[in-house]
């Protein structure tokens, strides 16, 4: 009956119906996933993950510093507009908004995030050093957005092989092109990476720097040698192996990762592109924290939480009429 009805759509209809479905239900909430059917899909990939059931190779992956705002751009134009403007400003009152918003359902639509989850959210992306700094509101909502959707999913899958003893190769691309197209508000964007990999500044005709020549290179270098020997240090010259040793492997203990910046061209200054994390306290909150304070609060209902404010209030009132009562006695007490 579903394939009957499927055959019978118009291709265009589908796009369609998944861009009005993330207009209504917000960015990266898909309508159409794979079933957990326990035959071809014998269980959830967090299940397969938890339990190591994976293909045991060396992955070579990593995340860049801004993987939010290219969505958000797209998603939501009235506070993300493309504008080629040095910065960004969002007020708090947009920044709450956008936390309300962006992460109304979770981890995916149809289920809810409750208010504990997004109160927790806006605690741990508010920027407490001014909440009122209108560019650190608009940083904030990039990395929120960000680090739920890729970065620490990443760092997840990549802590499940380093878990198995598989040997895990990580970066964090922190270099925006001087050739960028983009308005130098958004950053180094989700897939900014891609350009240098495959060897786009080699071209004379795209205005690389000499510097960015040769950090594309070396990334070529570092992904070749890693298709051919999965160690993105060891190369093969004229039949023997030479090894670089700059890119350590990450493990649970150290975490440690390779900072990708035109840094990494020159020796002397190698000392400064290993990493430790990245992103250790944000990724805890989503990857352990959040799930957790989601599961314990899945039963509360606003009523009861409006509730239990509202007797803590009390409480506190209580608590304090106590302290003055006693006070009071003892000075009673006292009176000659």
């Amino acid at each position: 009956m579903t394939l009957k009805c499927l055959r019978e759509k118009e291709g265009s209809e589908f796009p369609v119906k998944d861009f009005s479905h993330t207009i209504v239900h917000g960015i990266n909430q898909f309508p159409f996933v794979a079933v957990i059917d326990g035959v071809l899909i014998p269980e959830s990939p967090k299940m397969a993950f938890n339990n190591l059931h994976f293909k045991k190779k060396p992955i070579l992956i990593g995340t860049n510093i801004n993987e939010g705002n290219y969505f958000l751009v797209y998603d939501y134009p009235d506070y993300f507009p493309l504008n080629f403007s040095d910065s960004l400003n969002l007020s708090r009152s947009q920044f709450l908004d956008c936390i309300r918003h962006f992460f109304k359902y979770y981890p995916q639509y149809p289920k809810k995030l409750n208010s504990f989850g997004k109160e927790a959210i806006k605690f741990q992306y508010t920027p407490w050093k001014n909440p009122y700094d209108q560019k650190l509101n608009a940083l904030s909502v990039d990395q929120a957005f960000g680090d739920m959707n890729f970065v620490c999913p990443t760092i997840d899958f990549a802590d499940r092989y380093a878990l198995a003893g598989v040997p895990v190769y990580q970066y964090r691309f922190e270099h925006r092109s001087t050739a960028h197209f983009w308005p130098k508000w958004m950053g180094v964007l989700h897939g900014d990476e891609i350009n240098f990999v495959f060897g786009e500044p080699l071209d004379p005709t795209k205005n690389y720097t000499h510097i960015e020549k040769k950090f594309s290179r070396k990334l070529m270098k570092y992904w070749t040698n890693f298709a051919k020997t999965g160690d993105p240090n060891k190369e093969q010259v004229n039949g023997e192996i030479m090894m670089l040793d700059e890119w350590p492997v990450y493990t649970i203990e150290e975490r440690k990762y390779l900072r990708l910046t035109p840094n990494i061209v020159h020796d002397h200054e190698q000392k400064n592109t290993i990493g430790i994390g990245p992103k250790i306290q944000d990724c805890a909150f989503w990857n352990e924290y959040l799930p957790n304070l989601v599961k314990e609060t899945a039963d509360t209902s606003e009523v009861e939480k409006e509730w239990k404010v509202k007797f803590a209030d009390w409480s506190a009132h209580f608590d304090n009429f106590l302290l003055a009562y006693e006070h009071r006695l003892q000075s009673c007490n006292n009176v000659p």
